[in-house]
């Protein structure tokens, strides 16, 4: 799974999904990929640091279907590109 970002003109952050059939050869597959990652950024909206343009990228199936597994790694993935901040940073303010 890959995150590009960048800081967006707009008010607020915007999500964009790819989740290619190369990944995934069922549309039905694709689509729970995209809800739970959906339902995910649901959740951390209100840790986003600044107004951004997020795009996650799916390059492989890794138990994502497991939504413990999904979380973790998303959250990684966040807090490694400075998109929200760290569990200490959030603790302290």
């Amino acid at each position: 799974m890959v995150i590009y970002f960048r800081k967006s003109n707009t008010s607020e952050s915007r999500l964009g999904i790819i989740v290619s059939k190369r990944v995934f050869k069922q549309a039905v597959d694709r689509n729970k990929t995209k809800r739970l990652i959906r339902e995910f950024y649901r959740k951390e909206k209100k840790n986003i640091i600044l107004p951004n343009d997020i795009v996650i990228r799916v390059l492989e199936d890794h138990n994502l279907f497991k939504l413990n597994n999904l979380q973790k790694t998303l959250k990684q993935l966040f807090i490694k590109s400075g998109v929200i901040a760290s569990e200490a940073k959030q603790s302290k303010s």
